[in-house]
């Protein structure tokens, strides 16, 4: 079988190994989420929720070597899945495994799959075609997948791009931003709400990350980890340092590196790290969340003002919404705030009252034309320079939440 680099032995005591498990048949249970007839319409809230016992269900015997798609192709059949256009049965937009004890509504949808090697090494963004069943459990049992790969759900809904996700590049500058703020903290804000001893672990976390980041990203992107999928793969559970070694194929020093810089902490007691397991990891692990809502190459101006804001009370800053969600429409729906819209709002305000200004100069000045047209392309000028500036931004930002 052809597939990315590790899912194939590399040797004949591999290949022994993998003709043993050849021979192994899982039996998995298959749930069906949609409607079989439209497979591309959207999927009713209610159908989310419903449960996995209430949902229509086959077993599969599956064969080690039979992949994930292999599976796919086997279950539509047996749920008589209408043929479409815009939809493949054998790869589907998402999948999920069955986790007990999960919202029902709330899955950990896959569009591709996180597996490790023989060695233990992840290897990321598997596609379905490429994923032996056999290989898929053996990575849950090694904790690289959500859920129970032996319950699978067949997800009929055609799925959509939306939002940009945040690059490698975009982390990493985004980490030199704040040890920037977090060097300067004391001279903005004086006594701020994050201890010293706090703010000394998230500048030292971050930087012993970020050379860790920098060694080791070419070295993971060779075996398919962009940002999303590496921080998927390590943010879903707790690690000791040579457990992570061995899933990201490097030493347990460098792994405790990466916990450090993506929100986690040691505990004392046990010797693993957890999420927000300190006052330094929660503030790290805001700052994460606010590089994905605000993506360096996107919104750069926005992100410094709330890590501002974050170091400086030691909470991340609420998301107004404009307007409220019907639940008979659409349950418990939010309108996120968007702070660029306020951004773009003051910036135009501020331009017309400049504007306005320029033109009642030119016009008190109209004997003399030169300087009408010499005051009118500096108070373009000067509107430009405020509005392009960082305190504008932010006095933006602060105007919008008192409002």
């Amino acid at each position: 079988m052809s597939g990315p680099a590790g899912t194939v032995p590399a040797d004949v005591g591999q290949q022994a190994t993998r003709l043993q498990w050849a021979n192994v048949s899982i039996r998995v249970e298959v749930a069906l989420l949609g409607d079989p007839a439209r497979p591309v319409q959207p999927i009713p809230l209610p159908e989310w929720r419903r449960p996995w016992s209430e949902r229509p269900r086959i077993t599969l015997e599956v064969a080690d070597d039979e992949t994930v798609a292999d599976v796919l192709r086997r279950a539509s059949e047996e749920f008589e899945v209408a043929s479409h256009e815009h939809f493949s049965t054998a790869r589907p937009t998402f999948i999920a495994f069955h986790e007990d004890g999960a919202a029902r509504d709330v899955l950990a949808l896959a569009r591709d799959l996180t597996l490790v090697d023989d060695s233990g090494a992840a290897l990321w963004r598997v596609d379905f075609e490429f994923a032996p069943y056999g290989q898929v459990v053996r990575s849950a049992d090694a904790g690289a997948i959500t859920g129970d790969p032996r319950r699978l759900y067949l997800i009929l809904q055609y799925g959509a791009g939306n939002g940009i996700v945040p690059s490698w590049p975009d982390f990493i500058q985004a980490l030199e931003v704040v040890w920037e703020i977090i060097d300067r903290a004391e001279t903005l804000y004086g006594v701020a709400a994050i201890a010293v001893a706090a703010r000394r672990k998230i500048r030292q976390r971050l930087e012993r990350g970020r050379e860790t980041l920098r060694r080791r990203i070419p070295l993971w992107g060779q075996r398919g980890a962009d940002l999303e999928a590496f921080a998927d793969s390590v943010r879903g559970r707790s690690w000791s340092a040579e457990e992570l070694g061995r899933f990201l194929d490097c030493t347990p020093e460098e792994a405790e590196d990466v916990l450090g810089v993506l929100g986690f902490a040691r505990d004392e007691e046990d010797g693993r790290w957890y999420r927000r397991a300190d006052q330094a990891a929660a503030v790290i692990e805001d700052v994460v969340v606010e590089v994905w809502r605000h993506p360096m190459r996107q919104a750069p101006d926005v992100f410094r003002i709330r890590v501002e804001e974050l170091l400086r009370t030691g909470e991340p800053q609420p998301y107004p919404s404009y307007g409220e969600g019907s639940e008979a429409d659409n349950d418990e729906a939010t309108y996120e705030w968007d702070p660029d819209r306020e951004i773009r709002v003051a910036a135009a305000a501020v331009l017309a009252v400049i504007t306005a200004l320029g033109i009642v100069v030119a016009l008190l000045l109209e004997t003399r034309w030169f300087l009408a047209v010499g005051a009118g392309a500096a108070t373009v000028l000067v509107g430009l320079l405020v509005v392009r500036s960082v305190w504008f931004r932010r006095a933006a930002h602060w105007l919008g939440r008192s409002l």
